[in-house]
């Protein structure tokens, strides 16, 4: 019983957290998803979505039966143009909006000098030892 507590207690514990600055390699690999996305989900539509036939072509809106006058690789042109202006539109909007809102980036900045002059005063009283510092 000794020798599976001593292996619970010593081989079985957390990892000892260690403090990043970002999300590290997880920011590509969630961009690369997003825009995979974008293609695969106008890549489904235009496949499978037999609507098409609605908006491009003249029908006899008496008979009941819809002629397909689009063909298989005019549907995948329709698709192809479709998934590169959502792509377009998706690099725009990555551009224009900020990775941050201002008001984080703001509260940031104050949280960042009211720690500095903590310190500054901290170490001005002589609360801080050399070895703190």
């Amino acid at each position: 019983i000794r020798m599976d507590a001593i292996k619970l207690i010593r081989n079985c514990q957390r990892p000892i957290p260690k403090k990043q600055s970002g999300i590290g390699p997880w920011v590509g690999i969630l961009s690369f998803c997003g825009w995979l996305c974008v293609i695969v989900n106008i890549a489904l539509a235009g496949v499978t979505f037999d609507r098409f036939t609605h908006y491009f072509c003249d029908l006899d809106p008496e008979s009941n039966e819809i002629e397909s006058c689009l063909s298989k690789s005019t549907s995948l042109l329709i698709a192809v143009i479709f998934e590169r202006f959502a792509l377009a539109l998706r690099m725009g909007l990555c551009q224009i909006i900020s990775e941050s809102p201002s008001w984080v980036t703001q509260k940031l900045e104050s949280d960042k000098a009211k720690f500095k002059e903590e310190y500054y005063h901290l170490v001005k009283e002589g609360y801080l030892r050399s070895e703190e510092r």
